[in-house]
């Protein structure tokens, strides 16, 4: 097993330098070492103290050491691993991808943050930290290869218009999720009407203003399936993707409805279908783009 003078020689080795020359780049950003040292430390002549661990951090830093290569040279110094604020966190959530949830619940879960502090470093409002915070625990359920497919619907009923094309209508906002280690393919996305009937109450007055991807047109005369889309979506294990639909009717009606996803299972090549809960949308008498007032 390597020790900590092996660690060291390693990784200064693998970026070509020198003791001389590792020991003048840590001068350059204020750490004062020489060279003299560093061979000492790795001959095993002489080890690091606890004073020592800001210039170890630095070491790391020079050397473009990652967060675990990092852990690893403090654990084999004999000190503790790296500290909440030791980490180069914006590098950390940089690896974590594109997708904000990770982001968000990383800060959440493992710094400790609160929904505030989150949501003023990644500049979302608190809303959008819970969702988040919300479809990351989602994600870590880990279920049978039937149910490994969850359909969380994040709200359903409320108006939205697309400034362009003039269209609005009901808001459905879904979160497909893989709560497995398999990789999911989902074939088909469909929006199940369970029943229709008459309705007759006033509207909200509160919309979003937002492009229009997903639009079904729903007929008061016809239950069942409407297809929302066939695009192919493949998920790897713990990933998710949110949708946004808009629903549209004529005015009047209240209809209760459930989505229904067609996916398969890459491991078991097995074919299966999710339902959603059922939930209601109402489409109130009167022009919803007269009648609305639109909240960003």
């Amino acid at each position: 097993m390597d020790d900590f003078g092996s660690v060291l020689r390693k990784n200064r080795q693998s970026k070509g330098l020198t003791q001389a020359e590792l020991a003048s780049l840590l001068q350059r950003k204020g750490q004062f070492i020489h060279d003299s040292v560093i061979s000492r430390w790795e001959t095993g002549d002489r080890q690091p103290g606890v004073d020592d661990r800001e210039l170890l951090l630095a070491i790391g830093d020079a050397l473009g050491m990652n967060e675990d290569e990092k852990n690893e040279l403090l654990v084999k110094a004999g000190l503790s691993p790296l500290q909440r604020e030791e980490l180069d966190l914006d590098k950390m959530l940089q690896s974590l991808g594109p997708k904000r949830w990770r982001q968000t619940y990383f800060l959440h879960k493992e710094m400790g943050w609160d929904e505030k502090r989150i949501g003023a470093k990644l500049g979302i409002p608190f809303w959008d930290v819970r969702e988040d915070i919300a479809k990351a625990e989602l994600l870590e359920q880990q279920e049978d290869p039937e149910k490994s497919l969850k359909i969380w619907v994040r709200g359903a009923g409320g108006s939205a218009g697309d400034p362009e094309s003039g269209k609005g209508g009901k808001l459905v906002a879904f979160t497909l999720g893989n709560c497995s280690d398999n990789v999911l393919t989902v074939e088909r996305i469909c929006l199940d009407v369970l029943s229709c009937q008459p309705y007759d109450e006033p509207p909200g007055i509160e919309a979003r203003i937002m492009p229009l991807k997903y639009e079904v047109e729903l007929c008061p005369d016809r239950l069942g399936e409407y297809a929302i889309t066939e695009e192919r979506f493949r998920y790897a294990g713990r990933d998710a993707d949110d949708f946004d639909l808009v629903c549209n009717s004529p005015e009047g009606f209240k209809y209760n409805i459930r989505l229904n996803v067609y996916w398969n299972d890459l491991a078991t090549k097995k074919q299966f279908v999710s339902h959603s809960d059922a939930f209601d949308l109402c489409f109130y008498k009167g022009s919803w783009l007269s009648r609305y007032i639109f909240v960003p």
